[in-house]
C-alpha cells in the first residue's frame, strides 16, 4: 500500500454543512475509495468559507483522525495557498504519491517541491468556466485560469477529467505545452472520471414538501444546487411559466441559490423574472438546506431539472445534480449539451430538449405530468442505471489502480519534475521583450531555449509589475495626503454604495468590514476580491464580492481594475491598511470619496494635494541653499587658513637669495 498526500476542498459530506458542492464531494469520493483500498492518507483541504456556518471562528488548522489510515486537516486559504505548512507536512509525511482533487487543489499540489509522482484531477474545464463567468459579468480575463492549468499540465504525471469530452480537450492542451512527445507515445496520460455517487440508498427522514410547501397532488419540478454562470434562467423561467399556464398542478421548488463570491447575478436575475410574473406564488424557494436534508426533496419531487446555456463549459463539463437525482429515482429533464444529457437520453432516464428551447422544456414537463406510469418507469431505470454506472468505487478505478504503484510519466523518467521557480507568477506579455520571449517559447525551440525564454518572461512580468507599483507609489506620495477623522464622519455622509479594497490580512479586513457595516448599516458594501482571497473564500467576509482581473499587476491591468471598480458607481472607497499606496490611487480612480482604515482601527481621509510637490520642492530648495551657504562659508575659512600658510611660505622662499642662508 502507498502513502498518499491528498489535497482537496472542504467541507466534506459527513460534516453536514449548509453547502457541499460537487468539488467537495469529489474530494471525498476520491479519498474514500483510496482509504478503503488500505492506503495511508494525509488529506489537507482548503475551506470554502461560504460553505461553513462558523467559518470566521474556526482556527487556521483543524485536524481530525477519520480512520486509522486517514488523517484529515482542513485549513484556511492563507495556510493552503500562502503559508509553508503544506510543504512542511509533505516533507514530514514522505508520500509515495501526491493527489490533487479539483483544479485549485491540483494547482497547489503542482507547486509542492517533492519527488513523488503526481495525479491531477481537472474536475471541469476551468478555462471554459472563466469564459462563462466573463459573459455574465461583462469582463475579459482568463490568464490566471490558463496559467494554473498550464502549470498543472507541465507537472502532472497523470490527469483525470470529469467527462470523456474534457479528456479530449486536455489532450490538446498537453500537446500545446509539449507533453505529447516520443516518450509519452502510447502512454495514457488522461483518464475520464465522471462524477460519482455513494452506493448507500437515500433515506426519507422527514416531510419537507408535501403538505408543507405544496399540495399532495401537485406536480413538483425540482431545481437543486447553485445557479451558476452557465445556468440558462431565461429558458428555465420561460418553460416553467408556459407549463404553469397550461397545468395548474405544476409547482417549481428550488433548493440552493446564488453562489456566494462566484455568481450572484444569475440567481438575482431569475428572482427578478419571477417577481414580475403572474405565477410568482408557484415558485417556491427553500434556499441552501443542510446536506442531509437534500434527499428528502429528491424523494418528494416528481421530476428534476437542469437547464444550461450554450458554452464550452456545458459542452465539456458535467452536472452532479443529474447523477444525484437519478440515484434517488427521480426522472430528469435536461437541456442537451452536456455529456451526461446524452446518457440520460440514450438510457431513458428522462427527457432532453434543445438548449434555449423554452417550448421544448414546457412540453417535456407537461408530457411527464400527464403520464404517471411513464414517469415511474423512468425513475426506476434512473436508479438502476446510477447504481450500475456511477458508484465511486467503479468510477475511480483508474486512480485506484495507479495508487497501488504510483509512477512518473515517461517524459519525467530519470529526472524529478519540480515546479519552475516562478510558476506562481501570472502574466500576459505586453512589452517587446516579453513578446519576444513568448515567441521563442511558443515556436518550440530546444528545451534549454524554452527554459531561458520562460525565465525571461517571468523577469519581464516581475519588472513590469515592479515598475507599475513604483510609479503609482511615487504618484501617491507626491499628490495625496492623509489626515485622521472620526468614524462618525463617514457615517454622517450616509453613503449608499461602498467598495472596500483590502491590502491587509483577512482578520484585519474582516474587522474593517464590520466597522464599515456598523457605520453604514444600510449601504451596499462590496469587497474587491484580491488574488489570495479569490481562490477559496470569495464573499465569506460578509460583503458582496467584486472579481478582480487576474492580470492587474502591470499598468494596463491596474487601469482595467480601476474601470471595473468605477462601473460599480461607488459613493465611497475604503482602503484597508495604510501601507497600500497603490490601492489608495486605485480608490481615487473610482471617482469616489476615499477613506483609509488603519491597523489601529482609526479612520483617515485621503485627499488630493497638488501643492505637495511645490511645497516639498520649496523645502528641498531651501535646504539645498542652506547647505550651499554653509559649504561656501566653510570653504572661505579653509581657503583663508590655507592662504595664510601660503603667504608665510612665499616670504620664506623670497629670503633665500643667491644661495645665501638668511634667518627669517
Amino acid at each position: 500500500m502507498s502513502r498518499l498526500f491528498v489535497l482537496g476542498l472542504s467541507p466534506l459530506p459527513f460534516e453536514n454543512q449548509p453547502v457541499v458542492s460537487s468539488l467537495n464531494r469529489r474530494t471525498w469520493h476520491a479519498v474514500r475509495a483510496l482509504q478503503e483500498d488500505g492506503h495511508d492518507i494525509l488529506l489537507v483541504c482548503v475551506r470554502v468559507h461560504a460553505s461553513y456556518r462558523d467559518a470566521d471562528s474556526l482556527p487556521r488548522v483543524v485536524e481530525a483522525q477519520i480512520r486509522d489510515n486517514l488523517l484529515y486537516r482542513h485549513v484556511d486559504d492563507r495556510v493552503f495557498y500562502v503559508g509553508k505548512e503544506l510543504d512542511a507536512w509533505c516533507d514530514q509525511f514522505q508520500p509515495d504519491a501526491v493527489v490533487g482533487v479539483n483544479h485549485l487543489a491540483a494547482y497547489r499540489a503542482s507547486l509542492l517541491h517533492t519527488p513523488a509522482p503526481f495525479w491531477a484531477d481537472l474536475n471541469g474545464y476551468q478555462v471554459g468556466e472563466v469564459q462563462a463567468t466573463n459573459d455574465v459579468y461583462g469582463e475579459d480575463w482568463h490568464a490566471t485560469a490558463w496559467e494554473r492549468e498550464r502549470t498543472i499540465l507541465e507537472r502532472a504525471d497523470v490527469l483525470s477529467t470529469s467527462s470523456r469530452r474534457q479528456r479530449h480537450a486536455v489532450i490538446g492542451e498537453l500537446g500545446a505545452v509539449g507533453r505529447l512527445n516520443r516518450l509519452t507515445a502510447g502512454h495514457e496520460l488522461v483518464w475520464p472520471v465522471p462524477n460519482a455517487i455513494e452506493p448507500e440508498p437515500y433515506q426519507h427522514t422527514r416531510t419537507v414538501l408535501r403538505g408543507v410547501l405544496v399540495e399532495p397532488d401537485d406536480f413538483v419540478v425540482l431545481f437543486s444546487g447553485g445557479y451558476n454562470t452557465w445556468t440558462d434562467v431565461d429558458t428555465l423561467f420561460g418553460g416553467l411559466t408556459r407549463a404553469m399556464r397550461r397545468n395548474r398542478r405544476v409547482k417549481f421548488v428550488s433548493t440552493g441559490g446564488a453562489i456566494k463570491g462566484h455568481d450572484e447575478r444569475t440567481f438575482a436575475h431569475f428572482r427578478d423574472l419571477i417577481e414580475a410574473s403572474p405565477f410568482a406564488d408557484r415558485f417556491l424557494f427553500a434556499g441552501w438546506v443542510d446536506t442531509a436534508e437534500v434527499p428528502n426533496y429528491y424523494l418528494e419531487s416528481d421530476v428534476g431539472l437542469n437547464v444550461d446555456k450554450f458554452n464550452y463549459e456545458t459542452i465539456l463539463g458535467a452536472r452532479y445534480r443529474l447523477t444525484d437525482m437519478c440515484k434517488a429515482g427521480l426522472p430528469v429533464i435536461t437541456s442537451s449539451g452536456t455529456e451526461i444529457s446524452g446518457d440520460v437520453s440514450r438510457a431513458g432516464l428522462g427527457l432532453t430538449f434543445r438548449i434555449g428551447d423554452a417550448d421544448g422544456l414546457a412540453e417535456a414537463i407537461l408530457g411527464l405530468a400527464s403520464d404517471p406510469q411513464r414517469l415511474e418507469q423512468m425513475g426506476a431505470r434512473a436508479a438502476r442505471y446510477a447504481l450500475d454506472t456511477w458508484v465511486y468505487t467503479r468510477v475511480l478505478q483508474p486512480l485506484r489502480t495507479w495508487a497501488r504503484a504510483p509512477a512518473h510519466a515517461p517524459d519525467f523518467a530519470g529526472a524529478v519534475p519540480t515546479p519552475s521557480p516562478g510558476a506562481e507568477v501570472m502574466f500576459a506579455p505586453r512589452s517587446r521583450l516579453a513578446r519576444l520571449a513568448w515567441r521563442i517559447e511558443s515556436e518550440g525551440y530546444a528545451r534549454a531555449g524554452k527554459r531561458a525564454a520562460r525565465a525571461l518572461l517571468r523577469r519581464a512580468a516581475t519588472l513590469s509589475a515592479g515598475a507599475a507599483r513604483g510609479i503609482v507609489g511615487v504618484l501617491a506620495r507626491a499628490f495625496l495626503e492623509r489626515r485622521p477623522v472620526p468614524m462618525e464622519q463617514m457615517a454622517a455622509a450616509r453613503y449608499n454604495r461602498v467598495v472596500v479594497i483590502p491590502t491587509a490580512d483577512v482578520g484585519q479586513t474582516a474587522r474593517s468590514l464590520v466597522a464599515c457595516r456598523d457605520a453604514l448599516p444600510d449601504a451596499d458594501i462590496a469587497m474587491l476580491r484580491t488574488e489570495g482571497e479569490a481562490l477559496a473564500h470569495g464573499g465569506t467576509l460578509g460583503a458582496r464580492v467584486i472579481g478582480a482581473p487576474s492580470d492587474a499587476a502591470g499598468i494596463r491591468g491596474f487601469l482595467a481594475l480601476a474601470r471595473r471598480l468605477r462601473s460599480e458607481h461607488p459613493d465611497a472607497a475604503v482602503v484597508v491598511g495604510l501601507a497600500g499606496r497603490r490601492a489608495e490611487v486605485l480608490a481615487w480612480l473610482t471617482c469616489a470619496h476615499v477613506y483609509l482604515l488603519g491597523d489601529d482601527a482609526n479612520l483617515y481621509v485621503s485627499a488630493v494635494a497638488p501643492w505637495k510637490p511645490l511645497e516639498r520642492g520649496a523645502r528641498r530648495l531651501s535646504r539645498l541653499l542652506g547647505q550651499l551657504t554653509y559649504a561656501s562659508l566653510m570653504g572661505l575659512v579653509i581657503i583663508g587658513l590655507w592662504g595664510a600658510d601660503a603667504v608665510a611660505a612665499i616670504v620664506r622662499i623670497a629670503r633665500l637669495g643667491g644661495g645665501r642662508t638668511t634667518e627669517v
